[in-house]
């Protein structure tokens, strides 16, 4: 009764756990597991297929009965973890980060006050003390971590773009204004990468320590097929 078929949605596509692999997901359609359409090399990236088929099915809604409402929840695994854009999506943020977090966050709230996220006046929290200041790393540690946020904004741009694709399907069909557009998230930046990040984010679940060395050595393969990462935790605060 659990199964999404069972709690009142006439079609499933997706992944029911709390995430899974953006390249080879552990994919369902109704309650039968399937396999992805095509592999990462051919341009396979979960949420670009959920995309996809969301917007095929809302197509196929629309030609059978085109005044009936119709809801649609669209779920992909970004931005959780782990943070895997497609391969042609790698890159296209580097630099960005270079600044550190200690400075990111002073932008990230500025911007907040100016888009009215939070109220005037809000004053940027404490740095926490588990993080260490961003100017006392290594130069190592610092293109490692800089590079997990590129990796993680380039998944994140990757989704808001695709978002983006079925809202203008709604434009196309002349539905955008007759629609309620609901957006929710599960959580807000998550710590689970520990404090130099993870290759693979079952080893905080199976209480297995990550080095900086091991993980630098990984550095080209961050957001590929061959990691399951998530960014340092200095990134959450």
């Amino acid at each position: 009764d659990n199964w999404p078929i069972g709690q009142g949605f006439d079609y499933f596509y997706g992944f029911i756990g709390g995430e899974t692999d953006q390249f080879f997901p552990a994919l369902y359609r109704g309650t039968s597991p399937v396999e992805a359409p095509k592999s990462p090399e051919e341009g396979y990236q979960l949420t670009r297929d959920l995309a996809d088929d969301c917007i095929a099915w809302m197509r196929e809604q629309k030609a059978i009965a085109p005044d009936r409402p119709f809801f649609a929840y669209f779920a992909p695994g970004a931005a959780h973890a782990p943070h895997q854009p497609p391969l042609d999506w790698r890159g296209r943020h580097a630099g960005k980060f270079d600044m550190g977090w200690d400075e990111y966050r002073k932008v990230v709230h500025q911007r907040q006050l100016e888009m009215g996220i939070i109220p005037p006046g809000t004053e940027l929290s404490a740095h926490d003390p588990d993080v260490p200041v961003w100017d006392t790393l290594s130069d190592d540690a610092r293109r490692l971590f800089a590079r997990m946020m590129e990796v993680f904004a380039g998944f994140m741009t990757f989704t808001d773009y695709h978002f983006g694709r079925i809202l203008e399907f709604l434009k196309e069909i002349g539905e955008l204004d007759n629609t309620l557009i609901m957006v929710v998230s599960d959580n807000g930046a998550s710590s689970e990468g520990g404090p130099v990040g993870s290759l693979n984010e079952m080893f905080f679940f199976n209480n297995a320590k990550e080095s900086l060395e091991d993980n630098l050595k990984m550095i080209d393969s961050l957001g590929g097929v061959e990691s399951a990462n998530h960014y340092a935790w200095g990134w959450t605060n």
